[in-house]
């Protein structure tokens, strides 16, 4: 599969997460930040790491990428809620890829590795503060 097949999937996957929902996930598009009411999530890149495992023509490889994410949540006037929100976009995040390893068909076996919040880390989006929680998520696939 592709970089581009694989986060699709995730857009597809993670808008029907209940705290995210449908328009609130975007691939590289940072303009959905300033669309959501609470919460959004923004696929921002990704790594690949490919492994040759088997010699042949073409040779077997596994792959491995790891797509970086941020979730942001919207402060409402309400810190203690906005806070809240960022624990749900883990929870979402992780739900989702427990109930479909593949993404979407896309891959074969992802799972979160890292989930990041610093204390007092925040974004001001014109202004509105946004409290961001990087994801990390990788998604193995076999070639061959």
């Amino acid at each position: 599969m592709s970089a581009s097949a694989i986060a699709d999937g995730f857009v597809t996957m993670l808008s029907a997460a209940s705290c995210l929902g449908v328009g609130a996930v975007s691939k590289e598009d940072y303009g959905v930040i300033e669309r959501v009411a609470t919460c959004c999530l923004v696929i921002e890149g990704f790594r690949l790491e490919s492994n040759v495992v088997a010699f042949g023509s073409p040779p077997d490889r596994e792959r491995l990428w790891t797509f970086l994410m941020t979730g942001y949540s919207k402060d409402t006037g309400d810190g203690k809620a906005a806070m809240n929100r960022t624990y749900g976009i883990v929870d979402a995040v992780v739900a989702a890829v427990e109930s479909d390893p593949t993404v979407q068909g896309t891959g074969e076996d992802a799972g979160v590795v890292a989930a990041t919040r610093e204390p007092g880390e925040a974004y001001i989006v014109g202004n509105v503060t946004f409290l961001p929680v990087h994801i990390d998520v990788e998604v193995k696939e076999w070639t061959g």
